[in-house]
């Protein structure tokens, strides 16, 4: 899949104001409820644990629906992310004044270490982990942990559990078409990610891990996970 030509023609596809639809974030079609969204943004908040001297950063920030809440706790937040148009709508509907957004590919991260908000102390990535492999998901960490302060903590959320996905693909239907698209080469959900493939890459990076489930009453828990990794 080309991620950057697939994101830009979601943007370009969609209504400017279905920021939810945007970033993925439906079920069966429709934007999740207003509560869920805020369940999901609380749950990330209690999880990266910001503080008002921390430096927070967004990789594959989206459309900022996410950036925007987290960087009110954080002494400066950046939001990179390789799509221009979902950075266009960030910086239209997702500003604030500590917070600023770039246009980069995740495999130039580690050129951030001489922007003014590194380093950081908080990375996180929310619903894009499943677009890489266990190699460049092991190189994106060690390129956060070249441009990170020594209290980093890393939040990878909304993360497909392998184990449970045939929570996702539930139907023979929706089995036959994922495999459809595996085959044509134009499978939009990516890698189902094992938990010990995490733990493994944190423990040769001297990174501790745990995993949370989602809140309940979202749909995606049936499926999804988070993934706290803490250096030190």
């Amino acid at each position: 899949m080309d991620w950057k030509e697939f994101y830009d023609t979601r943007v370009a596809e969609l209504d400017p104001d279905d920021h939810l639809s945007q970033v993925g974030h439906t079920v069966h079609g429709q934007p999740i409820p207003e509560d869920h969204l805020l369940a999901l943004q609380a749950q990330m908040a209690a999880e990266l644990q910001i503080g008002h001297s921390d430096r927070l950063l967004d990789l594959c920030c989206g459309n900022g629906i996410f950036t925007r809440p987290l960087s009110e706790q954080a002494e400066a937040a950046l939001g990179v992310d390789f799509s221009s148009a979902m950075l266009s709508v960030a910086r239209r509907d997702f500003p604030g004044p500590n917070l600023r957004y770039e246009e980069l590919d995740v495999s130039d991260i580690a050129s951030l270490s001489d922007r003014p908000e590194a380093p950081f102390s908080r990375v996180m990535m929310y619903g894009a982990w499943q677009h890489f492999d266990l190699g460049v998901g092991q190189r994106i960490l060690e390129d956060v942990l070249s441009i990170s302060s020594d209290d980093l903590r890393i939040v990878l959320g909304f993360v497909p559990d392998f184990d449970l996905k045939h929570n996702f693909f539930d139907t023979p239907e929706r089995r036959a078409a994922h495999e459809a698209y595996v085959a044509a080469g134009t499978d939009a959900f990516g890698n189902w990610w094992k938990k010990d493939e995490l733990v493994t890459i944190a423990g040769d990076l001297g990174l501790t891990c745990e995993f949370t489930d989602l809140p309940a009453k979202v749909h995606a828990a049936r499926y999804r996970f988070n993934a706290t990794l803490v250096r030190g």
